[in-house]
């Protein structure tokens, strides 16, 4: 359904791109746990933790999408 349990309290959602519906129980696994841990281990194993969170905020496009974003060809969007 496109949430996390955190996202749910927080009132958003993670939709695909492509397909402009929420993000199913694999496409959200690739980008909460591979991609993000995955950016987060190689990053900080290089520059303890910096690069991450330069990386993260500077991915940011016209979409508001971070890296992992990218990467799973997703965006989050508030439900209020």
């Amino acid at each position: 359904r496109g949430q996390t349990p955190a996202k749910q309290v927080l009132g958003m959602r993670v939709y695909r791109l492509t397909e402009r519906r929420p993000a199913g129980w694999g496409r959200m696994a690739l980008r909460e746990v591979v991609v993000r841990w995955l950016l987060i281990g190689l990053l900080s194993a290089v520059t303890a933790g910096i690069g991450f969170i330069v990386a993260a905020l500077l991915v940011l496009n016209t979409n508001r999408q971070t890296l992992w974003d990218l990467i799973a060809q997703t965006v989050v969007v508030d439900e209020p």
